[in-house]
């Protein structure tokens, strides 16, 4: 059924926004795209233009107009004179604001003013953002428009309006979950590599599967097309399929796995081949003739309407031991799930199940509906839902929210508190700008974060405490912002460079920020302690996301102030920020923790610090190793760890009650024992008194780049010497280390492989290297032995595995470095003194000294410092 042109009120759900331009280029119309219940809906808003400053006087603008033919008088629509004030420094100015017809001309015509040598102001804006901050609009909230409804059938409603009938809905609905489509594609390969399929798009898509449900769903729906006969007919029906299925379910999110690379372009080019289009696959699908390929701010593909996310990237954190980097490997790791197993090729089932073999199209099916609810199933385990979470608290568009940064969402947040304050929002850096401010940051270099290096190697009663939202709360507490800060203050204390009022722009969005993220720890607290309904139980994860959220977006947004190519960089600013830290938890902090030593009967010394985390000793005759021993019975234990943690809340009360408000310590853990490393920060390994868990953060047990071996050794050393209270404890961790390098002498190479096999990142073409590494050796000389292009074979490996291998001439490590598989042939032999070498060394780094004899022959001295330990 069809309705047309009457006046009425709608609310739906903004997904997505863009702009196009009328034929005769004249006007210029805003598309929103969203959702209201089961319909699609597409606003036509009339009537707003883009605009920019220039400063100078109006008359200077209206001379340039009238000398200027051609593009400026057809673009100018009018111009008016406003008052506003800079970002940074808070200098008044009065600028005339030009108002024109087309926003991809903008870039044009600010040149014109630039080469006369004026200053232009918010020309860089994207016109749909300009927008929605301009309006108050927020993507992922309920809007309520009142228009005229051009078309309107059981799947989709199309209205027009003027842009001042757009607003925010009364109801600030923002509980809308997107729907999230996870596809696959099947290709009927006959031997050829993925690179190779790929080149050619020549192979049929023998199989499409999808799995959806609504974010956060643990068990989505799932189903796959197949490929039923090798004819173009039958796979342009499949193609055709894929299509009306997908327009069907309506989804919000595509979500791949390596589909940049491989299902997006395959599928485009076998669609093009029957005349189908991707862009069919938008939300409205005769608004746009193709799929976008985009490369800012990230590497993607672009929809009107809906978004496209490929897991791949988000993976760029975790390193399967194969080398690797796939759904199977990928999944096993976050799942502990894998695809099906076949002994046949993918091509091989399918090509069998179309001549009738039944048990072959089953398990074709099953493999194929499998890589779809992996994917679907990794979207949550590798944060899309906290980005869309994030775009949901700034009102960022979809799309370009889930292939964006979370520093550009938060921007764009500060963006519209600025528009609201009649700030003008800072340009993006020229190249040139870039260049100085780099040379600015080596002038007055980022003091980064506030460390204590440790003077001890092991401590006892170690409580770890963690200072919450350090940054965020010092912008707030010293009123941090780009037009608080006092001109020339480079000399001046960092708490002294800020005006104490008015309230700046940075500060008051990071109060907003605290307050809504206290508050969801807050209600996360108490639904804890209670006993939820399932009502309030379904509440958990989403406070949950949005806590998390909020974290992200405030501490993006102190990291932006030292991003040199961003708007809001200012070195005196992020200078400033981890300055007041460095100086609230260095001096300040240890003057706090002598004075409270002074007044009580035990003593507190902080052992170690980062960034915001403090690492504190308690020391007292009450406090007794062997009153803590898991050994003892539950009362006498329990006792003595109620006594250390009534000795702990007692310090964290007196340090909060001298805090700046809203900064809070936060209990992390407490250590039983505790190795530190003097002179290096972020290495530390622990035993939990609270998990009995051996933690072990910055050492080479936890580094990718230290073979297997080394690492366990590192791993069972550390837990040795945090668990073992004998008087024969450095013996015995001796005895470990001489047993390990023992092993790697004597044993088998088949043994060894696994042991000593090394993954090195292979990030780019070797070409691209200046200095090669083991990996790229070894993978260079990989792709020789099998006659491949390392050039493009790359792309396959996250990092590659070698070991290395012995040689008779002093030969760099990158020569000498192999596949394991070259060892299995016996045409190279391992340097098995080499990982002995790296043994000693992993060990050596936390106190257990042994040389290559002692390792070797089993005898070692004990120095006369251990025997009055």
């Amino acid at each position: 059924m069809m309705k047309q042109n009457f006046e009425t009120d709608i609310e739906f759900v903004l997904l997505d926004a863009d702009y196009s331009v009328s034929d005769n280029q004249k006007s210029t119309n805003i598309h929103l795209w969203g959702k209201s219940g089961n319909k699609r809906v597409e606003v036509i808003v009339k009537g707003f233009s883009p605009y920019f400053y220039v400063e100078t006087s109006e008359e200077n603008v209206q001379e340039i107009i009238s000398e200027e033919e051609g593009l400026l008088q057809s673009w100018t629509i009018s111009t008016q004179i406003c008052h506003k004030q800079t970002y940074f420094g808070a200098k008044k100015k009065i600028l005339t604001k030009i108002i024109g017809r087309r926003p991809y001309q903008v870039p044009n015509v600010r040149s014109v003013f630039e080469r006369k040598g004026f200053k232009v102001l918010e020309a860089d804006i994207p016109f749909t953002k300009r927008f929605l901050i301009d309006q108050k609009l927020r993507a992922l909230h309920t809007l309520s428009v009142t228009g005229n409804i051009t078309n309107e059938t059981s799947s989709e409603i199309v209205m027009e309006t003027g842009y001042q009938n757009v607003n925010l809905s009364p109801s600030q609905n923002t509980d809308y979950l997107p729907i999230v489509l996870a596809f696959d594609i099947e290709v009927n390969e006959q031997g050829e590599s993925f690179q190779e399929l790929f080149n050619d798009k020549i192979r049929r898509i023998t199989a499409i599967s999808y799995a959806w449900g609504k974010l956060g769903v643990d068990k989505p729906e799932a189903s796959a097309l197949i490929l039923d006969a090798d004819n173009d007919a039958a796979e342009k029906k499949l193609l055709h399929d894929f299509i009306v299925n997908l327009r069907t379910i309506s989804p919000d999110i595509l979500v791949s796995f390596n589909g940049t690379y491989f299902d997006i372009p395959y599928l485009k080019a076998r669609m093009s081949r029957y005349s189908l289009s991707l862009g069919s696959l938008a939300l409205f699908e005769n608004r746009q003739t193709d799929i976008i390929r985009t490369s800012v701010p990230t590497d993607g593909y672009r929809l009107k309407g809906r978004a496209i996310v490929d897991l791949l990237p988000k993976t760029w954190h975790i390193h399967p031991l194969s080398g690797q980097k796939n759904l199977d490997t990928i999944a096993s790791l976050m799942l502990g799930e894998t695809k099906i197993k076949s002994d046949k090729s993918l091509g091989e089932l399918w090509r069998h199940s179309i001549k009738g073999s039944q048990t072959d199209e089953d398990l074709f099916y099953q493999y194929s509906i499998t890589d779809s609810i992996l994917t679907f199933r990794l979207v949550s385990e590798l944060g899309v839902n906290t980005t869309v979470e994030l775009c949901k608290l700034a009102g960022y568009p979809l799309p370009e929210g889930l292939l964006s940064t979370s520093r550009n969402i938060g921007e764009f947040e500060l963006m519209r508190i600025l528009h609201e304050r009649d700030i003008l929002v800072p340009s993006k850096p020229t190249k040139t700008e870039i260049s100085k401010r780099n040379a600015l940051k080596e002038k007055y270099p980022h003091l980064g974060g506030w460390v204590i290096d440790p003077e001890v190697d092991e401590a006892l009663f170690v409580a770890i405490l963690d200072f919450r939202s350090l940054y965020p709360n010092i912008v707030r507490q010293h009123n941090i912002s780009g037009e608080t800060l006092l001109s020339h203050s480079e000399s001046k204390k960092p708490e002294d460079r800020f005006l104490r009022h008015p309230r700046g722009a940075f500060a008051d969005l990071m109060d907003r920020i605290l307050v809504e993220r206290y508050n969801s720890i807050s209600r996360l607290n108490s639904l804890k302690k209670e006993s939820p309904s399932p009502n309030q139980q379904r509440n958990v994860p989403l406070l949950e996301k949005q806590q998390r959220s909020l974290k992200l977006m405030a501490n993006s947004l102190c990291g932006a102030a030292n991003y040199p190519r961003g708007r809001f960089y200012h070195h005196l600013l992020s200078n400033s920020i981890t300055g007041i830290a460095r100086e609230l938890l260095g001096e300040r902090l240890q003057e706090w923790t002598k004075q409270f030593s002074k007044n009580h009967n035990y003593d507190v010394e902080v052992r170690y610090g980062d960034t915001d985390s403090i690492f504190c000793e308690f020391i007292s005759p009450n406090l007794r190793p062997s009153d803590f021993l898991p050994s003892l019975s539950e009362e006498k234990r329990n006792k003595s760890i109620k006594l250390l943690e009534s000795y702990i809340h007692e310090y964290q009360h007196y340090l909060t009650t001298n805090l700046p408000d809203l900064l809070e310590l936060k209990l992390e853990d407490i250590a039983f024992r505790i190795i530190l490393k003097k002179g290096r920060k972020k290495a530390y390994a622990y035993l939990s008194l609270i998990s009995q868990e051996v933690i072990i953060r910055g050492f080479e047990a936890v580094r990718s780049d230290w073979s297997p071996l080394a690492k366990h050794t590192q791993r069972t050393l550390l837990e040795r010497l945090l668990m073992d209270f004998s008087e024969n404890r450095l013996q015995n961790a001796r005895k470990l280390v001489i047993q390990t390098c023992r092993f790697i002498l004597k044993s088998s190479i088949d043994d060894l492989l696994t042991e000593l096999s090394i993954r090195g990142p292979v990030k780019r073409a070797p070409t691209k290297y200046k200095t090669r590494t083991p990996a790229v050796g070894a993978f260079l000389n990989y792709c020789k032995d099998q006659n491949l292009d390392p050039e493009v074979e790359w792309k396959q490996w996250d990092g590659f595995p070698y070991i290395i291998a012995k040689s008779a001439l002093s030969q760099p490590q990158f020569k000498r470095a192999y596949h394991p598989d070259v060892f299995r042939t016996g045409t190279k032999e391992i340097d098995r003194i080499h990982y002995i070498k790296e043994i000693l060394g992993a060990s050596n780094r936390f106190g257990i000294s042994l040389n290559e004899n002692e390792a070797l022959s089993g005898r070692f001295i004990i120095p006369l410092t251990e025997f009055f330990h």
